[in-house]
């Protein structure tokens, strides 16, 4: 299946890289997405294995010249499923890329990172007017981690921020039968809801690819296997699922959370508008639950909505895209 889009705004890609989160980049690069910049954040491991893993996989493309940005290293505020769900994943995430180790050249890639996180944040924002001078246009500010940078941001920028970011989209939520089955926040809310509360508030509408949306596109771990890597490039992305499915997934199988995103983002067709608020009542079974506001408040945020053709499409075009025969 071949999608049609309309030109992308270009974007900043905000990430906990992690097996996916590379993917993601790698698909955006091969694909000639319009990626101006990296921030790194904690999640899927410790802030500085992020830092060095989006260093890595940018280094497959230094001629693309995309810089590294140094964000939080913990939530805004602390709260139990950082404590009970997101620091024993860091613990056991190894490098975060599966271990696998990719080729490291730290002159390939711009690193910009000062001791205080507000310095940190400020430097991003700096970046984020100087792409909007650039370009021309507003900038989408794409989220396949934790939202706390992005919160910070808004901190920061207050009512400014929508005079350079005109579209927010984040991986992340989890709903109606996916939520019945694993009835807890996913991973990228949950680490920071106070943040994701933040980004609703923002003014700026908040596109969320649900996990009950990337859920069916995955590969087992024999299928992974069976792929015929064509460059190096996939060869290395091969090597990060295989190990993910034998040594970090209990199914065991490659979701594509992180790289479908890169996908969708060009198709704004595919988002449902919606008004949704997010449980922060931290003792409660709902906490880290995004749920519709029941207010009258107007849309604030939206809704990719998929069919099997288009779930089916979106692999194999990443799949292809990424350098394997299918």
């Amino acid at each position: 299946m071949v999608f049609s889009s309309a030109p992308l705004a270009p974007f900043i890609l905000d990430c906990d890289t992690g097996r996916d989160d590379a993917l993601a980049i790698w698909y955006a690069l091969l694909d000639e997405m319009p990626l101006c910049g990296v921030v790194a954040s904690y999640g899927n491991t410790p802030l500085n294995n992020v830092v060095e893993n989006c260093r890595r996989v940018l280094g497959a493309f230094p001629e693309n010249e995309i810089p590294v940005f140094k964000g939080a290293d913990a939530p805004t505020q602390p709260h139990r499923y950082f404590d009970e769900v997101v620091a024993p994943r860091q613990a056991a995430s190894g490098n975060g890329l599966c271990n696998i180790t990719l080729p490291f050249d730290p002159q390939r890639t711009a690193y910009y990172a000062q001791q205080a996180l507000n310095d940190n944040i400020n430097a991003i924002i700096d970046f984020i007017k100087a792409q909007f001078e650039k370009h021309g246009t507003k900038l989408t500010y794409v989220i396949t981690g934790p939202a706390t940078n992005f919160a910070l941001i808004c901190t920061a920028m207050g009512a400014r921020l929508g005079d350079y970011i005109d579209r927010v989209v984040m991986m992340g939520g989890k709903f109606d039968a996916l939520w019945d089955k694993l009835p807890f926040a996913d991973f990228n809310i949950g680490a920071d809801p106070y943040a994701v509360s933040a980004a609703l508030k923002s003014g700026v509408r908040v596109d969320f690819v649900a996990m009950n949306t990337t859920w069916p596109i995955m590969l087992t771990c024999d299928d992974v296997m069976a792929l015929a890597p064509q460059t190096e490039l996939a060869r290395h992305a091969q090597d990060i699922m295989v190990a993910h499915c034998r040594d970090f997934s209990p199914e065991p199988v490659f979701r594509f959370h992180d790289p479908a995103v890169m996908v969708v983002l060009k198709h704004p067709e595919w988002f449902q508008p919606c008004c949704l608020n997010i449980d922060l009542a931290m003792d409660g079974a709902m906490f880290g639950r995004l749920i519709g506001c029941a207010d009258g408040r107007a849309d604030n945020a939206a809704l990719l909505a998929l069919d099997d053709v288009q779930s089916d499409g979106i692999k194999t075009s990443l799949l292809k895209t990424l350098g394997f025969t299918v």
